[in-house]
C-alpha cells in the first residue's frame, strides 16, 4: 500500500464510492468517461491499479501500454517507497478532501478522447484531464496531465533518466 493512501479521507472515499459505481457494460462502459469514473470509483474502494502496480491486467484495464508500463517500472524502482509521482495520482495530492467532485462528458476525436475531472481539494478548484485513445481493447488512459501542465508519462520518463 503506498503510505499517502493512509491518510485520506474515509468518508469522502465512501460517498464518492457510491456516486462512481464501476461500469457495468454496455455502450457506457465502453466510453472514455466511464473508463475514468471506474478509476476514480476503485480508488475509492482501495482497489486501484496505483495501489497494485503488479497487478499487469489491472493496469492494462486502464491504461495504454506506455503508461502501464512506466507505472510498474516506477514501482519496481521505488522498492515500496513513493515513486516519481509523490502524491496520489487521482487527485495530484498527498492528502485530500474531496467535494464537488464532477466528470465531463468526454471531447472525442477520432482515436483520441479528452475527459476532465474537477473538484475541490480542501478548498482549492483543480482539475485532472484525461487523455485517452481507443485501443484494440477500448478505450485506455495515456497519459494524464495537472493543472499545473504536469504530465504523469512525463514525470516518470523524467524520473526514468
Amino acid at each position: 500500500m503506498r503510505p499517502w493512501r493512509g491518510r485520506a479521507a474515509g468518508v469522502l472515499l465512501g460517498a464518492l464510492g457510491l456516486l462512481l459505481p464501476p461500469a457495468a457494460g454496455g455502450d457506457e462502459a465502453a466510453s472514455p468517461a466511464a473508463l475514468v469514473k471506474e478509476l476514480y470509483a476503485r480508488g475509492t474502494k482501495g482497489k486501484s491499479p496505483f495501489d497494485r502496480p503488479g497487478d499487469k491486467a489491472l493496469l492494462e484495464r486502464f491504461f495504454a501500454r506506455p503508461l502501464a508500463d512506466a507505472i510498474r517500472k516506477d514501482a519496481r524502482d521505488a522498492k515500496g517507497e513513493l515513486g516519481a509521482m509523490d502524491a496520489d495520482p487521482l487527485y495530484d495530492a498527498q492528502d485530500f478532501n474531496i467535494k464537488n467532485f464532477t466528470v465531463a462528458p468526454p471531447v472525442v476525436s477520432g482515436d483520441t478522447a479528452k475527459v476532465v475531472v474537477s473538484f475541490e481539494n480542501f478548498g482549492e478548484k483543480t482539475t485532472v484531464t484525461y487523455l485517452l485513445t481507443r485501443t484494440a481493447a477500448g478505450w485506455r488512459i495515456a497519459d494524464i496531465q495537472y493543472a499545473d501542465g504536469r504530465s504523469l508519462l512525463a514525470i516518470y520518463r523524467h524520473a526514468a533518466h
